[in-house]
């Protein structure tokens, strides 16, 4: 006859064993459930008790018990395994926390969780950092940086026009988080996956960035930095809040889709070869490119124009403008959409901007020489942006 109640222990052979626990060993003061507990009740870390409140201080108005382990992923980009921390359930994980912290009734058919009251007036207050950030994007022709490369369906793209706004900002905050030190910490349980933070990269300098997910244990969080498309963990301890008047400008890492593209066969995911192919051609063209805008092919669609330097045995020579949607589809790595026309490149939009030079009394030769200056001037301007740019 097996016990009612019982434990799972490693014997002296590295073997495990079953033994009967008493029933004194589970009980937490009228709070536990002792018939879903998996081994004697340990403690709950300190760092699932930190998430737990940060699922619940970013669902102030509570969460449903049936739906908290989505809710807990969504907070802090990893799931919660119940069974690692010695509970069948998270009915049980949550009914053994101290009932100061948090608040449900576990009779109800699905009670909402929430913060105690005493809990919920400690963390509500204080700094707050911006959430969300704004994506008013604007979509035009003109050059990028290709950032950061996901699939045909997702990559993200830094506009050259807007550079000088993003450089502006991040001098501001340079004075104000370095020189003011106005910056204000974040209290952890307010960090969640989602949060518009103010961060230090390796070049030393402040940039905005966004929660990707949360590694309490290790007391870091991964950082998306939203103006330039990289990533890195971060000490949680260093990040700041991001003050409003950083919030105004969208964020300048973009996404977009190559327009005009379909997977090959009945599959879910584009293949791993057509996305190392993809990655391998954006470092052939060294991250720079062309975009224009495909409306008709739904939000964020863009034909990409790269040139490319050369490889062994392409077809593409050295100095020619390649349409990367359509390469991929000559490569066999991916279909045309049906009744898609193929982009054709834009030239006199590449030219918006760059004074036109107009004829005088000047001689011929004085013409060509201020033509040739002024091309000069034009094609520095360029090389100055690739140099400054960090991909």
């Amino acid at each position: 006859h097996m016990p009612d109640v019982c434990s799972i222990k490693l014997a002296e052979n590295g073997q495990y064993m079953i033994s009967r626990v008493k029933k004194a060993e589970y009980e937490d003061k009228g709070h536990m459930d002792t018939s879903g507990a998996l081994v004697p009740k340990e403690s709950v870390p300190e760092s699932c008790k930190i998430n737990i409140k940060r699922v619940l201080v970013k669902n102030p108005g509570g969460v449903k018990l049936s739906e908290f382990c989505n809710r807990y992923l969504e907070a802090v980009g990893r799931n919660i395994n119940v069974s690692k921390l010695g509970f069948t359930s998270m009915t049980n994980l949550l009914q053994s926390l101290n009932w100061s912290l948090l608040q449900f009734d576990a009779a109800e058919r699905d009670p909402i969780v929430k913060l105690s009251i005493e809990t919920e007036s400690k963390l509500l207050q204080g700094p707050h950092s911006v959430f969300p950030l704004p994506n008013g994007w604007i979509f035009k022709a003109g050059w990028v940086n290709v950032l950061e490369v996901a699939s045909p369906e997702l990559m993200y793209v830094q506009m050259d026009g807007m550079l000088d706004q993003v450089w502006r900002m991040e001098e501001e905050m340079e004075q104000f988080y370095t020189q003011e030190m106005a910056g204000q910490k974040i209290v952890p349980e307010k960090l969640s996956v989602g949060l518009a933070v103010s961060a230090v990269y390796r070049d030393t300098a402040w940039h905005r960035g966004r929660v990707v997910a949360i590694e309490e244990e290790r007391e870091v969080a991964e950082i998306f930095y939203v103006d330039h498309g990289w990533r890195a963990l971060v000490k949680m301890d260093t990040l700041r809040c991001l003050d409003s008047q950083f919030s105004r400008l969208a964020e300048q890492a973009v996404p977009v889709k190559l327009s005009g593209l379909r997977r090959l066969g009945d599959v879910k995911q584009w293949s791993c070869g057509l996305v190392r192919e993809l990655k391998e051609i954006v470092k052939r063209g060294k991250g720079r490119g062309w975009i224009q805008v495909r409306e008709e092919d739904g939000e964020n669609a863009v034909d990409l124009f790269m040139k490319l330097a050369p490889r062994h045995g392409s077809k593409w020579g050295p100095g020619k403008m390649i349409l990367i949607n359509q390469a991929l589809v000559g490569q066999g790595l991916a279909a045309a959409k049906p009744g898609h026309l193929a982009g054709v490149l834009d030239r006199s939009l590449m030219w918006e901007g760059i004074p036109v030079v107009m004829k005088s009394g000047y001689s011929d030769s004085d013409s060509g020489l201020q033509g040739l200056v002024l091309n000069s001037l034009a094609r520095i301007r360029v090389e100055e942006r690739q140099q400054d740019v960090i991909v």
